[in-house]
């Protein structure tokens, strides 16, 4: 997980930041962020948090796999320059294991927030829903 560029959110960032923050913060099992992704099809795009073993977080965005259209290789690359793991045999998504003692729920949702703004090109202004 590259926390670098997470300096690089625009204020306007900080209502979805805090939204997730919120959600990790009283995250029990886990819980998706839908939102439309480039193609805006119909089927929503996603990232999503679960609580894994003691205190462990595993943190994962949509693969080809689960999307209507296929993600960009533009979108894939960012996600590899971000630090995400590639879908596989641990998990059908790209994702991110982070041990018990991980970064503050502030970085993770900034980074989760880093993610759909560099890979999924979405804008302050995305449309999104949680669901649990």
């Amino acid at each position: 997980m590259k926390l670098d560029l997470i300096a690089t959110l625009e204020p306007e960032w900080n209502p979805l930041v805090q939204d997730l923050r919120s959600e990790l913060d009283r995250l029990d099992v886990c819980f998706v962020l839908f939102f439309r992704g480039e193609s805006g099809g119909q089927i929503p795009n996603f990232i999503q948090a679960a609580v894994l073993g003691e205190d462990g977080l595993q943190i994962e965005c949509a693969s080809d796999e689960f999307l209507e259209e296929p993600l960009s290789s533009s979108t894939k690359q960012v996600l590899k320059d971000l630090g995400w793991k590639e879908p596989g045999e641990d998990s059908p998504n790209y994702h991110i294991w982070l041990e018990p003692n991980r970064p503050n729920n502030d970085l993770v949702a900034r980074f989760m927030v880093l993610t759909l703004r560099d890979a999924h090109r979405a804008d302050s202004s995305l449309d999104y829903y949680l669901q649990y």
